[in-house]
Parts: structure tokens; sequence; C-alpha cells
């Protein structure tokens, strides 16, 4: 029987780094969690680590945990006997497959593995990422739906030349049912950035923007300039103010200096093998 896009994605892709984003119920999670099952199956007795992570491990244990187990009791191979359960482990076919949260450091920093799995990568912070990847001798993949406009996968994973990106959604899942897919279409209407980040997988919008903007040539008659300092998170920005007919419209002319406190100190300077195993 045909199975979920991503199944398919992981196990022909041959970079070091999967990043699969998509919309809710595309089957990524489960489809990546069955082929790692399979490697293990197709390297008996390898020995590989395989480390499984999520931010939290209440998270990851009502998630990507209890799916991976679905997965051994529906091929009748999951053995108490094998299973760790105080230290998150459990043993497939001579392999170590590990379950780890993001917020416990001593275990970010002091393991190392052959294959690293983060489920729903964007709740983690680059830091995380970056400690993790160091460990990690193999293959890296990352999961997550797209609900946030920016963030450090787009511009720190995602152009990486040895990393791949694959961009599902429900539809690519042939398991669902006509009421699941009838609930994710409803979305189209009740919210469409939710249905833009959770229908389509796409990346969501700022819903706390003040203004929405658009690259574009200047027109009209220029009335003023103003300056706009940043403040916490926000950087600061020169804006020019243009009459257009009888619009006035603001053009953002330059960005400058990192957010300060003290505003009036700021100068507007433009400123097995193939999966790494060994």
């Amino acid at each position: 029987m045909r199975q979920p896009a991503t199944y398919y994605h992981v196990k022909g892709c041959g970079t070091r780094i999967q990043v699969h984003q998509g919309g809710t119920r595309s089957g990524k999670t489960y489809s990546i969690l069955q082929t790692l099952v399979e490697l293990c199956h197709e390297n008996e007795n390898a020995g590989a680590v395989i480390t499984i992570a999520r931010k939290t491990y209440p998270a990851l244990r009502a998630t990507a945990m209890r799916d991976f187990f679905n997965i051994l009791e529906r091929e009748d191979a999951y053995s108490p006997d094998l299973h760790n359960k105080s230290e998150g482990t459990y043993v497939l076919w001579g392999n170590l497959v590990e379950f780890i949260s993001v917020d416990q450091p001593q275990k970010v920093r002091g393991r190392k593995r052959d294959i690293l799995f983060i489920n729903e990568a964007n709740e983690l912070a680059l830091e995380d990422w970056r400690q993790l990847l160091l460990r990690t001798t193999g293959k890296a993949i990352i999961d997550f739906n797209p609900s946030d406009e920016y963030h450090w996968i787009y511009e720190q994973v995602i152009p990486r030349t040895d990393a791949s990106f694959f961009r599902t959604t429900y539809k690519d899942n042939p398991y669902l049912d006509r009421a699941t897919i009838a609930e994710i279409e409803r979305l189209k209407d009740a919210d469409p950035n939710y249905w833009r980040i959770y229908g389509l997988g796409e990346r969501g919008i700022n819903q706390a923007a003040v203004f929405t903007w658009e690259v574009g040539e200047i027109a009209g008659k220029r009335i003023g300039t103003g300056l706009d300092f940043g403040f916490t998170n926000d950087p600061t920005a020169v804006i020019d103010v243009y009459l257009d007919g009888h619009t006035p419209k603001s053009w953002t002319s330059s960005m400058c200096r990192p957010s300060s406190p003290t505003p009036p100190s700021q100068s507007p300077s433009r400123s097995c093998s193939a999966w790494g195993i060994t």
C-alpha cells in the first residue's frame, strides 16, 4: 500500500540533513519513525545510536514516543525486556533508540549519536540545534509545522548545501479519513493563517504585525521623514512619507542599528554508511 510522501522522501534522500516542513496530519512524523524502525531492522546488531528529541519530555512522550511504540506493537516487534522506561531507551535489533528532551542540558551536551531526529524542531533554540548536531556523526532529520514567520530553521538550516527541504500537506497522507480532511479544509474560511500553516504547510504570517507591506517603486511627493526608535526586539528604522495623490504612504528607506534601551544615543548608521553509521 502506498505510504505518505515523507516516507519516500526520507528513504530517498542522500544529504546529511533533512528538513520536513508540513501541515497537520501530513504523516511526516509517523513516516520518519517508520523509516528509523526499518533502518534498525536492516542493520541488525550494528550498534547504532538513534536519538529522538523534542523540547519537553511530556510532549515527546505524547507524540513521537507513542507513535514509535505503536509501530513496534503493530509489527509485533515490541518486547518489554528491551524497553528501559526510566532511561527512555529501547534496544531495537541490536541498535539503541533513545528519547530525550532538550530542556535537559546534560543530555543535549553530553551524548554522541549516529542519527538524530528532532520532532517539532521549531520549538528549539538555535543553540539547542547546534549542540545536538555537533554530537551527531550521521544524518539529522527535523520536522515541524511552519507556525513561525521567521525562524532559525529558515535562516541557518534550509540554505545549507548539505540539507534537503521537503514540504508536505494532508493531501500527501493516503490514510486520512474524509471527516479529518473536511475538518482541515474548514480552516480555509475559518482562519486563513491557520489554513496557510496547517492546511497548506506554508510559513505563517505574524498576526501581531501592525502593518502589512510590499516591495515596490516609490511614487508621489516626499512630505517628511521620521525616525522610529527600536525597543526590545525591534530594529530602528528611518521612515520616509510620500503623498501619492491624496493618500499618504510610508516607505522604510533603511534599517539601522539594533535596538537599545536608550534611543537618543542611537545614530542612524546604515547598516548505515548512507545514514552516516560507522
